[in-house]
């Protein structure tokens, strides 16, 4: 099948204050944290622009070893979550090189906000995959089937190389601009690569 682009609109995110309270290490309310949070959660839906792309692939299972497309894993975690699937779903999605530009520019300037709006750029890049699951699931159920929930490379033993891979076969760079360095880094850096399991129920 072939690759499907989606864009959203970052103010129509629902980024989850708690989510990024947890990634900061706050423990509690921490009331001074939010509300500086709050106020940062405006300039950086206008700096990040999420982009994705998907493409079903067909999968499977040899031996001890689970091929996607090409992808190729011994994970057990993976194969157990894509059991009694017969294809999946890579996405690749990205809030774009503007939060990574806007997270530098305080790191220079005011490195508590600049740690802020981290973890509010991972809280939002969480909101934008349960958006991605949630189109994926809705395009699976108007035919009668159903999704696992999505698995990201380095977790459960599936290969960080495998983001790569998915790169490759999705060509993110081309695609929403999403490559990685030598040493698999993702740039932009707020940027997940998945793959979602398809099953009849």
């Amino acid at each position: 099948m072939s690759v499907t682009l989606l864009a959203f609109d970052a103010n129509d995110l629902r980024v989850s204050m708690s989510d990024a309270m947890r990634y900061m290490g706050v423990s509690g309310d921490a009331p001074d944290v939010k509300t500086i949070a709050e106020n940062l959660l405006p300039e950086l839906c206008y700096a990040a622009k999420p982009k994705v792309c998907f493409r079903e692939l067909e999968m499977v299972f040899d031996g001890d070893r689970l091929n996607v497309g090409g992808i190729r894993t011994n994970s057990e975690a993976l194969m157990k979550n894509l059991e009694g699937c017969a294809s999946a779903y890579v996405f690749a999605a990205t809030l774009g090189v503007g939060t990574d530009r806007l997270i530098s520019r305080y790191s220079k300037l005011e490195t508590s906000k600049a740690v802020i709006l981290g973890a509010l750029g991972s809280a939002m890049i969480e909101s934008l995959c349960d958006e991605v699951c949630a189109v994926l699931e809705r395009e699976q159920q108007s035919i009668g089937n159903f999704i696992k929930p999505r698995f990201s490379p380095g977790y459960g033993g599936f290969e960080l190389t495998a983001q790569r891979e998915i790169a490759d076969i999705l060509e993110t760079e081309k695609r929403i601009g999403l490559y990685f360095t030598d040493s698999l880094m993702m740039i932009p850096e707020k940027s997940v690569t998945a793959v979602v399991g398809i099953y009849k129920k």
